[in-house]
């Protein structure tokens, strides 16, 4: 795990002792940590949904991104992956 300084307000620093005095979190530490979390993960997820619409867009996501990596992806299906997940769902 790394150390990185970050600088805050008085007023966010009175917050994170809100939270802390609350019991949500042991410490400022944790707080800020959970928290820089969360965010990345929902920035993250935002970024991909901007990137990704729909099945198809999803796929071809994913085999752009194994591309960048070794080796190669062939997808090959006589149906389009939107055909092919609506079939599943009619088996449940």
């Amino acid at each position: 795990m790394a150390v990185i300084p970050v600088k805050l307000s008085d007023r966010e620093i009175r917050k994170l002792d809100i939270l802390v005095a609350s019991g949500l979190f042991k410490s400022r530490n944790e707080a800020i940590r959970t928290m820089v979390s969360e965010g990345m993960k929902d920035r993250l997820r935002a970024l991909l949904s901007e990137q990704i619409e729909g099945v198809s867009g999803l796929v071809d996501f994913m085999v752009k991104r194994t591309r960048r990596k070794k080796g190669s992806v062939r997808v090959i299906s006589r149906i389009t992956p939107s055909e092919l997940i609506a079939e599943g769902r009619h088996r449940f």
